[in-house]
């Protein structure tokens, strides 16, 4: 989505720049047929796409930002362990014919979490 808005950016400024593809390849440094797959719309380095964008007046800045903390992350992932061994022993109560009540599995899940919590946190995403 992002790389087909700036594609478009760049197709406008060049029609409105009434520049070549030549003379971009030329002032960018990338090759005409990288200039071209990039003005095509197909799969183009971030490297080539900031050269373009360069020769053509942009200044390229790609910024990500976290949507989530390390720490919401982690408390999801968490969320994540536990909800799976919940599921399981869920299943087999099922079949033994033996659910337990909401409150039993809420219990259940907080043990779960807690047990989870005892596991280094780099092997937590696995």
């Amino acid at each position: 989505m992002l790389r087909e808005r700036i594609i478009q950016d760049l197709i406008t400024r060049k029609k409105s720049m009434e520049i070549s593809t030549d003379n971009i390849s030329k002032i960018s440094g990338v090759s005409i047929a990288t200039v071209k797959r990039t003005f095509s719309g197909k799969k183009t380095s971030l490297e080539s796409i900031e050269k373009i964008a360069t020769s053509l007046g942009y200044s390229f800045e790609v910024a990500i930002k976290p949507s989530l903390t390390p720490k919401m992350m982690y408390e999801l992932q968490l969320q994540k362990k536990a909800d799976n061994i919940v599921k399981k022993i869920l299943k087999t109560s099922a079949l033994e014919d033996q659910s337990p009540d909401n409150e039993t599995v809420q219990i259940i899940m907080a043990n779960a979490i807690q047990a989870i919590k005892q596991i280094p946190k780099s092997e937590i995403w696995a």
